[in-house]
């Protein structure tokens, strides 16, 4: 249906944003319920004071004082300082693909100083491929298992896996009793065996294996290549040497960030090989391998603990524990549901410069929200004693009702003005 389609999520995903109050807005709401009634009480204070030592007509500078501290100390400029440059910087968050669940997320994307990434899908292009395939069993259904194994994954490893046997020309058995292990791999039944794929940890964990081709796939790691394994309980029937290609712009981009003053680290629950060539090639000081979804959780609440305010970016359904307790959650679009729907940030590519491009534009905006309260705070602080008439004495001025209501006018324009900077940067 309509309201299913890509298009209504994006307008669904903007609109709620929009709306969404921010944590500092909140904050402004209170001060505005409190400002009112200040500046009424100081209109009170000031006809009063008019009245008892004021020139005559006295009740003529009264009324003029009082109505000119009203007019210019209407908290306009107050209430537009936050929903203005949020709505801007919405706005332009969508034109960049670049979508905010809600407002609190931009202004916590501001304010990080640690980015956690994903490996597969996330650094990497999420496509990757089977280089070599070897089999340690002579069974003629191995290749035919490991396909229908693989086929019922959603993981990219098991879909090179599965793209590469159907080139080869195998078929695929019927798999009973499919079991996903979350950061480790899947397992499945056939003709009353169980079988598994994935990674060393869940082979070693339910299946011998000898030393030999231990060996072997410590070898095979070390180069750099991830590798899914297939076996029964009684031992490995076939290793998958797999590769993915790093994402265009990812070294640049990470390069970008440490001159920002963010510290970039790589959570993955593939082999430390693999996990090492990705942060070779991206320029990645700091990386955890052989992770499962729990673990990088762990990990980030860690970081949190330590004082770190910490965004997690990833695409699968590994990643949506660690996204979920991320001060900022990040989902590439390319991902699962489940890491879109608890993401504070969803990116409609997957292109690693949108990250970095959602970051600084909520730098900017809460930059830009800071010098818009601090404008709106300043001109009341200066103006409602002008309007008291503070200058009267000493220059014998007495601002009007009419040059009060412009002064107000201009200072919400200048907020709206501030806040259309956004759209420049």
């Amino acid at each position: 249906t309509g309201s299913d389609t890509a298009l209504a999520r994006i307008i669904q995903m903007v609109e709620e944003a929009q709306s969404s109050k921010p944590p500092i807005q909140k904050l402004v709401d209170k001060i505005s319920a409190v400002f009112v009634p200040v500046v009424v009480a100081l209109a009170v204070i000031t006809f009063a004071i008019w009245m008892i030592w004021g020139p005559q007509p006295a009740f003529s500078f009264a009324s003029v004082a009082a109505i000119s501290v009203l007019i210019i100390a209407c908290p306009c400029a107050l209430g537009l300082a936050t929903p203005t440059a949020l709505v801007v910087a919405i706005g332009k968050g969508a034109k960049q693909g670049i979508l905010f669940r809600d407002a609190s997320g931009i202004e916590s994307a501001g304010k990080i100083d640690t980015l956690v990434l994903d490996k597969t899908g996330t650094l990497t292009t999420g496509r990757p491929r089977v280089v070599k395939l070897k089999y340690y069993s002579e069974r003629p259904d191995t290749a035919a298992i490991f396909a229908g194994l693989s086929s019922l994954s959603d993981h990219p490893l098991s879909g090179s896996i599965e793209r590469y046997l159907h080139e080869e020309k195998f078929n695929r058995v019927d798999i009973q009793n499919f079991t996903n292990h979350p950061g480790m791999g899947i397992s499945g039944s056939y003709k009353g065996e169980i079988y598994y794929a994935g990674s060393l940890k869940l082979i070693k964990d339910n299946c011998f294996i000898d030393d030999k081709t231990l060996a072997e796939i410590t070898h095979v790691t070390e180069k750099g290549f991830s590798i899914t394994l297939l076996a029964s309980r009684s031992g490995v029937l076939a290793m998958a040497s797999i590769e993915d290609t790093v994402r265009e712009m990812a070294a640049e981009t990470i390069a970008g960030l440490h001159h920002e003053g963010i510290e970039v680290v790589m959570l993955t629950g593939d082999q430390a090989g693999a996990a090492k060539k990705v942060a070779d090639d991206t320029g990645i000081k700091h990386f955890h391998a052989g992770l499962s979804p729990e673990d990088k959780a762990n990990f980030i609440e860690k970081l949190k603990a330590e004082g770190k305010k910490v965004a997690m970016a990833g695409d699968g359904i590994n990643d949506t524990i660690a996204l979920a307790v991320a001060d900022v959650g990040i989902a590439m679009g390319s991902g699962s549901d489940a890491s879109i729907n608890v993401a504070a940030i969803t990116l409609t590519g997957s292109g690693l410069p949108q990250i970095a491009a959602a970051i600084k534009l909520s730098k900017t905006t809460n930059k830009i929200i800071r010098q818009n309260l601090f404008w709106a705070f300043g001109y009341n602080v200066v103006a409602i004693p002008v309007a008291a008439g503070i200058l009267f004495p000493a220059f014998h001025i007495l601002l009007s009702p009419v040059i009060a209501s412009a002064a107000m006018a201009m200072s919400s324009i200048s907020v709206v003005a501030n806040s259309l900077r956004i759209r420049r940067t």
